[in-house]
């Protein structure tokens, strides 16, 4: 195989012809087009029968002369192709015909020939006759290919799972490739221990060997299903590269066999398209057909041939591969929420370089395209439909986005061009967090591309703060940071971790707008059965914002995201109506945690904004709960408040009930007292801070003027016996220019030291109050807070003192 022979051809034909035509049709790689064709000598003494004869008469007067020439008529090559060669010459019927091409060259790959022939008659567009599908001789073969495959470097095995798209996808120009070429041997090849052969792997004109990144050693591996024959692999420093790199050799010991199956790994760097596309055009052109290097080849070969740059026979080849092109593109999203239909901004800037009418967007596990895709109020000429179509990768199934590029398709003049989709966020961004983008004609892969990592999920900025004990009544405060308006009648979703019961009792608004309990309108309504909420499901509540909202107008450069534009409309975009505008806001709720701590995996709270139809705005599904603790049993916290006036002072009572007794070996020396942000020091002496429960071991208490805390001492090496502790102090509440903190939290410390409390035995959150509220839970008109505000500290004072009396009367001191 890979030798220039000379080939002999004899026919009897059927008619006259001037000329034949001989075409190979396998093995692949027979080639014509330097042959040379000579008619084969006649010796058995009979006429020529590709001699011409011409007779001339000539007259003159009443004088005839006849003269009779004969002449041979050389035959001429009219072309040669790589696979077929046509020659003129005298062919007439029934007379046997034969001629020898000189300088054939047979293909590399060995097998059984076969040829069609067939003779012209100038002048006549038919065929005068034909002989289809001849066997003719055996081209010699050691080397049989038996598969030949390629796959990117991402389905290499070790990564192949870490890539489990990439791995499938069609491979690209210029990527790199393992080439996998499986053979048998047709015969044994034995060799001393002395004595070494050559492994060669010759590429097709473009590509070029490569020592894999991953690799000490070339990936050059010949392997064997029969670990018994002792073939070795010479080291790498024996390896070899020529020919600009597409042959590549290394030099083997040991004794390989006929039958027995072996395969060769060479890494290789893909062709570019323009070499590609050279090798295409040059198998189709006539006169480049010499130069047509389409094949892949395995040659077992000797160290002089190797030296002497000559073909070998032994030799197995198959053809060459498809590639596609690369594409580019980019993806932005302005919202990134989690479990939140959101509108992704994708970009193609390339496509390849040729037309395509098909777009197949792949997104991360997790993200879920809308089963019509295309975002609402998208429109463009180049997206005509969308629709989400599922596919597999490996054991991992991708939700995907099959875009029609509309009529004429998309070609590489048109981009960049931008399609929004629509899609559904993932609770957490993926770990593999990459998108791919498939582009096709008419069912037929012509680039794909991906992006890294352009989508990450942002969960809103929220807070659940309690006291983290088991199995008690706690005050639960909810806190979070609205990015993302919510709009008119929306709703603020809260599910505790598994275990916690949710109630509204003594549920306070906080910062929310409205009025809760208030008219229609401009009311905040808080339930924990709603259709929404799976019945029995005690851990949720649906906080609803009945509420017009307003309209404001946000500077662009806060809505700017990563990698996504503003919209082009003037310096502001205006917003709303909204319920929630931006900014910070809690509301706060009773609720018993569990009798232990949820796993950890369970162990979190989920709050997300809702707009008035329950659909997710907002969210964080990740906001952390507390690891509950028994270390003391204490539960039922509570908070009582005179008339809170912006700026003014307000009598406040805090009770607890302590379930066990609270032992000296805890260490508790200290309970205290700390006021919420913004609020100051009310109490001016001793006699404004008023223990109700006697039993209780408190022998003094102390203050700082300018701190806005109390603490109460407890006795050395006392318990703390199990009942309900009250005390009711002084407090200055914020400004209205201040205003109320946000989370508005009282927090009762268990300390061991003063005035630090560097080392809590616990901390109880407690929650606060709002401007015209009591501590009854219900809330007072602007205007009459306002004239109580105007009668001054006193009046308000003295009602205050009668509410904490009236509570003082209903304590049960045990």
């Amino acid at each position: 195989a890979g030798e220039r022979v000379s080939l002999r051809v004899g026919f009897t034909p059927p008619a006259d012809a001037d000329a034949f035509e001989l075409v190979a049709l396998g093995p692949r790689g027979f080639d014509f087009s330097t042959a040379g064709f000579q008619l084969e000598a006649q010796d058995d003494g009979a006429d020529d029968p590709f001699a011409a004869t011409t007779t001339t008469t000539t007259t003159i007067g009443f004088d005839t002369t006849t003269t009779t020439t004969t002449t041979t008529v050389a035959p001429e090559i009219l072309y040669a192709l790589s696979t077929t060669i046509r020659v003129s010459s005298v062919i007439q019927q029934g007379i046997a015909f034969a001629g020898v091409f000189s300088n054939v060259l047979l293909p590399r790959d060995g097998g059984d020939s076969i040829f069609s022939l067939y003779i012209f008659r100038f002048g006549q567009e038919a065929r005068v006759g034909e002989k289809l599908n001849i066997p003719a001789f055996a081209v010699p073969r050691l080397i049989t290919l038996t598969d030949v495959e390629i796959t990117n470097d991402f389905s290499v095995p070790e990564v192949a799972r870490q890539y489990p798209v990439e791995s499938r996808l069609p491979k690209r120009f210029l990527d790199l490739c393992v080439v996998h070429l499986s053979f048998k041997l047709n015969e044994n090849v034995t060799m001393s221990d002395k004595e070494n052969v050559t492994m060669a792997i010759r590429a097709p004109q473009g590509y070029e060997t490569q020592r894999h990144p991953d690799d000490v050693t070339q990936r050059f591996v010949v392997v064997s299903e029969q670990t018994w024959d002792g073939l070795v692999v010479i080291p790498s420093e024996e390896f070899r590269v020529r020919e600009g790199g597409r042959f590549v050799a290394r030099t083997i010991r040991g004794n390989m066999y006929e039958g027995v199956p072996y395969q060769i790994d060479v890494t290789v760097r893909a062709p570019t398209f323009e070499a590609a596309e050279q090798v295409r055009l040059a198998c189709l052109e006539a006169s480049f057909t010499a130069g047509c290097d389409n094949q892949w080849s395995v040659q077992l070969i000797t160290e002089e041939a190797l030296l002497a740059d000559k073909d070998p026979r032994s030799t197995g080849v198959a053809p060459d591969f498809t590639f596609v092109d690369n594409s580019s593109h980019s993806v932005g999203a302005l919202q990134r929420s989690p479990e939140t239909v959101i509108e992704v901004e994708i970009w193609l800037n390339s496509v390849g370089r040729g037309l395509t009418n098909e777009l197949a967007v792949y997104a991360p596990e997790g993200f879920r395209f809308m089963s019509d895709c295309l975002a609402p109020g998208f429109d463009s000429p180049y997206f005509g439909s969308c629709r989400e179509r599922y596919r597999k990768f490996g054991s991992i199934i991708y939700s995907g986005a099959l875009v029609n590029l509309g009529e004429g398709g998309l070609s590489p003049e048109d981009v960049p061009v931008m399609v929004k989709l629509s899609v559904l966020t993932p609770p957490v961004t993926p770990k593999r967090n990459d998108w791919y983008f498939l582009l096709s004609l008419r069912g037929v892969d012509t680039a794909w591309g991906r992006v890294l990592n352009p989508v990450t999920i942002l969960h809103m900025d929220a807070i659940a703060s309690y006291a983290p004990l088991k199995n008690s009544i706690v005050d639960i405060t909810i806190t979070f940071t609205v990015f993302y308006p919510v709009p008119p009648r929306g709703y603020v979703r809260v599910t505790a971790p598994p275990g916690y019961n949710l109630t509204c009792d003594g549920f306070r608004k906080g910062s929310l707008p409205g009025i809760f309990g208030g008219d229609r309108g401009e009311r905040v309504t808080c339930a924990t059965e709603d259709a929404t909420i799976p019945p029995g499901a005690v851990n949720q509540m649906l906080v609803q914002l009945d509420v017009p909202g307003e309209t404001v107008a946000m500077p662009l450069d806060i809505m700017e995201a990563d990698g996504i534009l503003p919209p082009a409309s003037g310096d502001v975009v205006l917003y709303g109506p909204w319920a929630l505008n931006r900014g910070r806001y809690s509301f706060a709720f009773s609720g018993r945690t569990p009798p232990d701590t949820p796993a950890v995996e369970d162990n979190v709270w989920r709050i997300f904004l809702l707009d008035s139809e329950k659909r997710n705005v907002d969210g964080s599904n990740q906001v952390t709960a507390e690891v509950l603790s028994s270390t003391v049993a204490i539960s039922s916290f509570q908070l009582s408040w005179s008339l809170a006036s912006p700026g003014s002072m307000v009598d406040l009572g805090l009770t607890f009930r302590i379930e066990l007794p609270i032992l000296p070996e805890l260490r508790v020396a200290i309970i205290q007292i700390d006021y919420p942000d913004g609020f100051q020091q009310g109490v001016r002496k001793p006699s404004d801070v008023i223990l109700h429960t006697s039993r209780m071991p408190v022998e003094k208490w102390s203050w700082i003027a300018d701190q806005a805390s109390l603490w109460l001492h407890i006795r050395p090496n006392a318990t703390i016996p199990n009942g309900t502790f009250a005390v009711s102090f002084a407090a200055i509440t914020p400004s209205r220019t201040v205003g109320m903190p946000v989370p508005n939290q009282f927090v009762v410390s268990l300390c061991e030291d003063f005035p630090w409390c560097e080392y809590p035995v616990l901390q109880a959150p407690v929650a606060g109050f709002g401007y015209g509220t009591t501590g009854q839970g219900g809330e007072i008109p602007e205007e009459t807070m306002n004239q109580a505000a105007q009668g001054g500290n006193a009046a308000v004072g003295a009602a205050a003192w009668s509410v904490l009396a009236l509570l003082a009367a209903g304590f049960v001191l045990l």
